[in-house]
């Protein structure tokens, strides 16, 4: 041993994860290629190993980020035909007058995109 070392060198044991891990860097690509859905934790538990080195695997080496799907609600068939409508009557209102000479007094915000999830932008 070096002087001032406590611990024999771990090299060799290094050499042997890094097969390893290569091994593991490709079930986890494939995976998620295929999008099967799946967390990374649930990945881990059927891969048996713990979820660091996929979560390490999948930010470093894969250079992919992990985010949670918001579900939002959907626009139904009656809410996109009343919107059409509304928004033909717009039109027609605008063309006819000018729009200087409106005064907005109600206004409604139709969001269509759903909110952002703070845990995927950290």
């Amino acid at each position: 041993m070096e002087a001032g070392r406590t611990r024999p060198n771990q090299a060799g044991k290094r050499e042997e994860a890094d097969g390893q891990h290569k091994e593991e860097r490709g079930i986890i690509k494939k995976r998620i290629d295929r999008k099967d859905d799946r967390s990374l934790n649930k990945m881990a538990e059927q891969l048996k190993i713990s979820r660091n080195p996929i979560q390490m695997i999948v930010k470093n080496e894969l250079g992919l980020r992990s985010y949670r799907i918001l579900n939002g609600p959907a626009l139904t068939e009656k809410a996109k035909q009343s919107r059409k409508e509304k928004c033909k009557k717009l039109l027609e209102f605008s063309e006819v007058r000018r729009l200087e000479d409106v005064l907005w007094s109600d206004e409604k915000v139709f969001t269509v995109k759903v909110a952002k999830n703070p845990q995927n932008h950290r």
